[in-house]
């Protein structure tokens, strides 16, 4: 398979660079490679947001972005190791094959300045805790799924840098047996915090809309200005609006959310 070359191996500035690749070179892929090179660039985006070397993290960050590798690895989880992968979104598309999947792969990195994302396909599911209740669950095109898995890359390692240490909520190597074993610690020191709060706002959040990302001048994050690209994939062109009462915006880290007065959010 020829291979990009570029800073880390890695960089390839638009799809005028990219080689030919079909199924015969996704068999071929050196995934420990690819893996690598992504795992070690995310590292240092790590270490440069917990230096505070901001413009050397967002250099990383468009690196991280235009990275073939980061395709490669991106098209690989949606495609193959992902338990979603036979589900098509509202385009009937999947990718099961390593042709497919050579092409996805360059679909994917000849769009990453200029792909727009497709409605998602919504279902219902029985809910966990109560088979009797439905919840919606949203499923993206594999287009969307592929640029998501991309832009989580850029972004998740400057978000673990600057997240809370005893926040266990959706994030990677976490879950809530490591919230309740901190609990445990805590409480079994001589700590004078010897109370638990469970709150649990039901359906507090059903019903929500994304606002134009043009009206938000105010956001803390630096890295709100790496472009369009990180935006782009994690926003619907469809907007929900579902609330009996007259809806109150309530900002939310990146999106407005509309709740009903009687609601907190």
């Amino acid at each position: 398979m020829p291979v990009l070359m570029g800073k880390l191996d890695t960089s390839v500035n638009g799809p005028e660079g990219l080689p030919s690749f079909d199924g015969d070179a996704w068999d071929c892929v050196d995934w420990r490679h690819h893996e690598g090179q992504v795992r070690r660039l995310r590292g240092r985006i790590f270490k440069a947001v917990r230096e505070g070397d901001w413009p050397s993290a967002r250099s990383l960050q468009k690196l991280m972005l235009r990275s073939w590798s980061n395709t490669l690895v991106s098209v690989r989880q949606a495609t193959q190791r992902n338990t979603g992968r036979r589900t098509a979104g509202i385009d009937e598309l999947v990718a099961l094959t390593s042709q497919a999947r050579a092409e996805m792969a360059v679909q994917v990195h000849a769009t990453i300045g200029s792909h727009q994302p497709s409605p998602v396909r919504r279902v219902y599911i029985p809910k966990a805790g109560d088979k009797a209740k439905m919840r919606p669950l949203g499923i993206p095109v594999l287009a969307d799924r592929c640029h998501q898995g991309r832009v989580r890359n850029a972004l998740e390692p400057e978000w673990e840098a600057r997240f809370e240490p005893r926040s266990y909520g959706f994030r990677p190597g976490r879950g809530c047996h490591d919230a309740i074993e901190s609990l445990f610690i805590t409480l079994c020191g001589k700590s004078k915090r010897v109370w638990i709060l469970d709150a649990d706002l039901a359906a507090a959040l059903d019903a929500w809309s994304h606002c134009s990302f043009a009206d938000c001048h105010d956001q803390n994050s630096w890295s709100w200005g790496l472009g369009s690209s990180i935006r782009r994939p994690f926003m619907r062109p469809v907007r929900v609006m579902t609330a009996r009462s007259s809806p109150r915006f309530t900002r939310c880290n990146m999106v407005w959310r509309e709740t009903p007065r009687a609601r907190v959010a």
